[in-house]
Protein backbone atom coordinates (compact mmCIF):
# COMPACT_ATOMS: atom_id res chain seq x y z
CA UNK A 1 0.00 0.00 0.00
CA UNK A 2 1.43 3.46 -1.31
CA UNK A 3 1.21 6.33 1.68
CA UNK A 4 0.88 10.02 0.23
CA UNK A 5 2.57 12.62 2.26
CA UNK A 6 1.04 13.63 5.46
CA UNK A 7 1.84 17.34 4.94
CA UNK A 8 0.76 17.66 1.12
CA UNK A 9 0.68 21.18 1.20
CA UNK A 10 4.65 20.77 1.13
CA UNK A 11 4.66 18.89 -2.02
CA UNK A 12 6.83 19.82 -4.39
CA UNK A 13 5.01 18.47 -8.07
CA UNK A 14 5.89 21.12 -10.74
CA UNK A 15 8.92 19.56 -12.88
CA UNK A 16 10.85 22.99 -12.87
CA UNK A 17 10.77 23.81 -9.46
CA UNK A 18 11.97 20.29 -8.85
CA UNK A 19 14.76 20.90 -11.27
CA UNK A 20 15.40 24.27 -9.85
CA UNK A 21 15.69 22.69 -6.70
CA UNK A 22 18.22 20.04 -7.66
CA UNK A 23 20.44 22.81 -9.28
CA UNK A 24 20.27 24.72 -6.37
CA UNK A 25 21.49 21.95 -3.90
CA UNK A 26 24.53 20.02 -3.80
CA UNK A 27 23.89 17.47 -0.92
CA UNK A 28 20.78 15.10 -0.47
CA UNK A 29 19.71 13.45 2.92
CA UNK A 30 18.84 9.60 2.02
CA UNK A 31 16.52 8.56 4.44
CA UNK A 32 16.32 4.43 5.46
CA UNK A 33 14.60 2.35 8.19
CA UNK A 34 17.45 -0.04 9.98
CA UNK A 35 15.05 -2.00 12.10
CA UNK A 36 13.40 0.63 13.49
CA UNK A 37 15.72 3.35 13.61
CA UNK A 38 16.34 6.17 11.03
CA UNK A 39 19.16 5.81 9.06
CA UNK A 40 20.15 9.26 7.19
CA UNK A 41 22.87 9.70 5.23
CA UNK A 42 24.33 12.97 3.29
CA UNK A 43 25.12 12.15 0.04
CA UNK A 44 26.04 14.68 -3.23
CA UNK A 45 24.17 12.96 -6.34
CA UNK A 46 24.27 14.25 -10.07
CA UNK A 47 20.91 13.70 -12.34
CA UNK A 48 19.53 13.43 -15.48
CA UNK A 49 16.30 14.19 -17.27
CA UNK A 50 14.87 12.51 -20.18
CA UNK A 51 11.32 14.26 -21.59
CA UNK A 52 9.27 13.43 -18.03
CA UNK A 53 11.67 10.93 -16.89
CA UNK A 54 14.38 12.05 -13.99
CA UNK A 55 17.41 9.92 -12.88
CA UNK A 56 19.11 10.34 -9.40
CA UNK A 57 22.71 8.95 -9.44
CA UNK A 58 24.24 8.26 -6.12
CA UNK A 59 27.93 7.39 -5.21
CA UNK A 60 28.32 4.59 -3.26
CA UNK A 61 30.71 1.52 -2.35
CA UNK A 62 29.67 -1.60 -4.02
CA UNK A 63 29.47 -3.20 -0.29
CA UNK A 64 28.28 -1.48 2.92
CA UNK A 65 25.32 -0.24 5.42
CA UNK A 66 23.48 2.06 3.35
CA UNK A 67 23.42 -0.78 0.82
CA UNK A 68 22.77 -3.44 3.04
CA UNK A 69 19.41 -1.51 4.12
CA UNK A 70 18.51 -0.34 0.71
CA UNK A 71 18.60 -4.45 -0.56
Amino acid sequence: MKKGMTRRELEVTDQKEIIRILDKCKVLHLGLVDGDEPYVVAMNYGYTREEDNLTLYLHAATAGHKLDLIK
